[in-house]
């Protein structure tokens, strides 16, 4: 198992990071071609408790399933099959909280799985546990602090990425790609959403939201679920 933590300081407002967050994921939707995608589904949930400990949460819930031969080395597919490199992403979007969960549909959660909690603050005090993780997952936990404030910080995003891959002759450089490449994307990720801040400002997170919603259903038209499974629990119980 490895969980990874980041407490990222930036210069905007947790309203503005996802303002910003949902202007890129639009330009991106606009941008994708719906044949990459084997199956979509996008619904809205309501009063889901299992989410995040404690809360009872509203949002959109989003599920895409994508091929990642391209950035699978050839020997990994060698290995574990061609048809098993797939992506499955699942996403409850809550804001300022949101979830991930990324998996392959031919294999099992307990097997492999990858699960990203984002949560955006105004508040800059630090607590010990701000994303409420398991005692286990405290007990991997690493934390790393990038700070993007410029000098002036005006809220702080914690993210935690954690996950585990039972499979055999791939669990290390798993967990080693996941932990070296996380850093760098999540900080040009954030970047890009700070300087995307002046292209949506005359607009509300809630205008932001339904324009969303309609290039996603212009774009992918009438859902499709062939494929899907959902008869896993989308909790990590480690």
């Amino acid at each position: 198992m490895f969980v990874n933590e980041f407490h990222i300081s930036m210069p905007i407002s947790s309203n503005q990071y996802f303002k910003g967050r949902s202007f890129l994921t639009i330009n991106s939707i606009s941008e994708a071609d719906a044949i990459d995608f084997n199956g979509v589904l996008r619904e809205k949930f309501y009063g889901e408790a299992d989410l995040r400990k404690g809360r009872k949460l509203d949002g959109v819930y989003s599920e895409k399933h994508t091929r990642l031969d391209d950035s699978v080395p050839w020997f990994i597919r060698k290995l574990i099959g061609e048809d098993v490199c797939k992506l499955r992403e699942q996403c409850w979007d809550s804001a300022p909280y949101v979830k991930y969960i990324l998996s392959s549909p031919r294999i099992s959660k307990k097997k492999c799985m990858v699960t990203i909690e984002i949560l955006a603050k105004d508040d800059l005090a630090v607590k010990s546990n701000t994303l409420s993780l398991s005692s286990n997952h405290l007990k991997h936990r690493k934390i790393a602090e990038i700070d993007l404030s410029d000098g002036s910080p005006k809220s702080r995003l914690y993210v935690a990425i954690y996950g585990r891959c039972r499979i055999p002759g791939i669990a290390n450089y798993f967990s080693h790609t996941i932990t070296t490449r996380a850093p760098e994307f999540l900080r040009n990720l954030t970047v890009d959403i700070i300087a995307s801040i002046g292209q949506c400002s005359d607009l509300t997170l809630k205008e932001l939201k339904e324009i969303e919603e309609a290039v996603w259903r212009g774009k992918f038209g009438t859902v499709t679920e062939e494929g899907f499974d959902d008869t896993e629990e989308f909790m990590d119980s480690e």
